[in-house]
């Protein structure tokens, strides 16, 4: 799957009882949310991608679901918060929608995936976690589609702040065991390849 459907989207909100002109008015959102001009990776692609690594795993909830097309739906690359504030927009949407415990379940998984946190231990997040870290682990070229994306995004940070930025993100993520759920436990060392090669690229530039 390339890229998030609507149709995908639909059957989503279907099984947790949403009508359908409320699914129509709230993909709305979702679609031009994700459709911003500064979105280079996270786009209704990276989206998909997870979407298709969370049948994989054949472990998916319809809270997890939600989370993965909602937890990058406010995404400014200058913010510190944008885990938070998808959370929050989450909320506000679903309100008159959804039972409060879901709302709950939901906010919870989406600001999990904020980096700065470490992680829980709760199951249904580490396996978020480890979708949404999966590009990391991603065939050679797939990865260094994704590193200049990411340049992309943060295209108003000059060169030496983008350089000391993402170091101290590749080292974080090398300081620890990349993916936790022993579904994603083939992909750690490609994960520290890629990062390592990363890092050297950087060095040099």
């Amino acid at each position: 799957m390339s890229e998030a459907k609507v149709e995908r989207f639909f059957e989503c909100c279907l099984r947790v009882g949403i009508g359908r002109e409320q699914i129509e008015s709230v993909w709305a959102v979702v679609a031009e949310g994700y459709a911003q001009e500064h979105r280079y990776y996270h786009n209704l692609s990276h989206v998909g991608k997870m979407l298709g690594w969370l049948e994989q795993t054949g472990q998916g909830t319809v809270q997890i679901e939600l989370a993965i097309w909602f937890h990058d739906l406010v995404y400014d690359p200058s913010a510190s918060q944008n885990e938070q504030e998808s959370a929050l927009a989450f909320q506000r949407i679903f309100a008159p929608l959804l039972a409060p415990e879901v709302i709950e379940d939901v906010s919870r998984l989406i600001v999990a995936t904020d980096p700065k946190m470490g992680r829980s231990g709760a199951d249904d997040e580490n396996l978020l976690i480890d979708i949404d870290l999966s590009i990391l682990g991603a065939e050679r070229g797939d990865y260094e589609q994704y590193c200049a994306a990411i340049r992309m995004e943060y295209s108003m940070v000059s060169d030496v702040d983008f350089k000391l930025g993402r170091e101290q993100v590749l080292n974080r993520f090398l300081s620890q065991r990349i993916y936790v759920t022993d579904f994603f436990t083939e992909l750690e060392q490609p994960a520290r390849e890629n990062i390592s090669w990363e890092l050297g690229k950087l060095l040099v530039a």
